[in-house]
């Protein structure tokens, strides 16, 4: 393996993200010099160590807590970070405000877009003011990776811009040479809607849920991931009231999505699309459905609701109204199910795994002098 003696201190919002420690585990297969600091969110996975190399806590981030607070604390631990190494270490960044932070220090920085943090904003004055303060963070960047094209779409209404790297959110490397599941031409009459992820989005996942719970008794909702103490306890709710509903827990990424998609037979993403963020961004579940052969139900007027029709995938409607749910669902049968399958089935393995960085570490490389 070629050597590289560059340094990268990685920045990460949340330490047990499977997203970001995948995209860290790229830089230290390829040689770099890493180091790495996180915040703990108060949900996930424990991991305490990457690759053998130690991940720094930065302490827990309180999600009560307002916006402007967060930033202003990690401002304060940032700077003494920032202290303890040179001018020519790379910082990789995962999010708007550790991009701000560097920038206004002066330090060389790749900023990574998993998501428009400001998309959650009501106000649509503030976000067009962070929109601008992005473009200036792109410009000022080493490089900046985007996780999705729509958010390209969004800042640059698609020109492109020469320090943006596309990077898909795929597969973790761990699936390369899994095989995937066959086709099965399913004739049931029970559904398994199942969400997997951070437990968000009260308005159509939760509503989804507790329209199903209401009125389909032979279908079941099954969630497996975690959240905020709040979210926990609105799933947990509806677990209680409906018999159809589960809470199977955390778990872990890559190793357990293989027997999670298993058990679901429609992989419920329709994320409230009333949010900036949600209809420019392109999530991994359509990946990993893809791969599992799932179908995927998602929410209209999204860039991510486009892809799916495109490419004959999956299901889109407006989850924030109950009538639209109800008339999907008794609209749905195994029939349209396994024509969606067989669509994902000619999608190509190699075209939903992760190429381990290879395009971001390339273009440091060249460009880092």
């Amino acid at each position: 393996m070629e050597k590289v003696n560059k340094k990268i201190v990685f920045l990460l919002t949340n330490r047990k993200h499977s997203g970001v420690l995948k995209r860290v585990e790229s830089f230290i297969e390829k040689g770099f010099v890493v180091e790495i600091y996180g915040f703990d969110r108060g949900f996930g996975k424990e991991i305490n160590k990457l690759k053998g190399i130690k991940i720094i806590d930065l302490g827990l981030v309180d999600n009560g807590k307002s916006y402007f607070s967060k930033v202003i604390r990690a401002n304060f631990i940032f700077r003494k970070i920032f202290k303890k190494h040179s001018k020519n270490v790379i910082y990789y960044v995962f999010s708007f405000d550790f991009a701000l932070l560097c920038f206004l220090n002066r330090k060389k920085y790749v900023y990574e877009i998993r998501d428009l943090v400001y998309g959650y904003f009501s106000s649509k004055i503030i976000i067009n003011l962070f929109k601008i303060i992005d473009k200036l963070l792109i410009q000022f960047s080493l490089l900046t990776v985007v996780l999705s094209e729509g958010f390209i779409k969004f800042l640059y209404k698609n020109k492109k811009n020469k320090k943006t790297i596309i990077q898909p959110n795929k597969l973790h490397g761990f699936f390369k040479d899994t095989i995937r599941p066959e086709i099965e031409n399913n004739s049931k009459s029970k559904i398994t809607f199942g969400y997997i992820g951070f437990f968000r989005f009260p308005n159509t996942i939760m509503r989804f849920a507790r329209v199903i719970g209401e009125n389909f008794p032979n279908h079941k909702v099954m969630f497996f991931g975690d959240g905020t103490p709040e979210y926990k306890k609105m799933i947990n709710n509806l677990v209680i009231k409906h018999d159809n509903i589960y809470n199977l827990g955390s778990f872990k990424n890559p190793e357990d999505l293989a027997s999670i998609y298993e058990q679901v037979d429609v992989s419920l993403s329709c994320y409230d699309n009333n949010f900036v963020n949600v209809r420019y961004a392109e999530p991994n579940k359509l990946y990993e459905s893809i791969f599992f052969h799932t179908p995927i139900v998602v929410s209209e007027n999204t860039f991510l609701g486009q892809k799916v029709l495109d490419l004959e995938i999956g299901f889109v409607l407006n989850a924030s109204k109950d009538i639209e749910i109800l008339d999907y669902v008794n609209n749905l049968n195994f029939k349209a199910i396994n024509e969606k399958k067989k669509h994902m089935a000619q999608i190509l393995s190699i075209d939903l795994i992760d190429d381990k960085a290879t395009k971001i570490i390339s273009y440091i490389n060249k460009n880092d002098k």
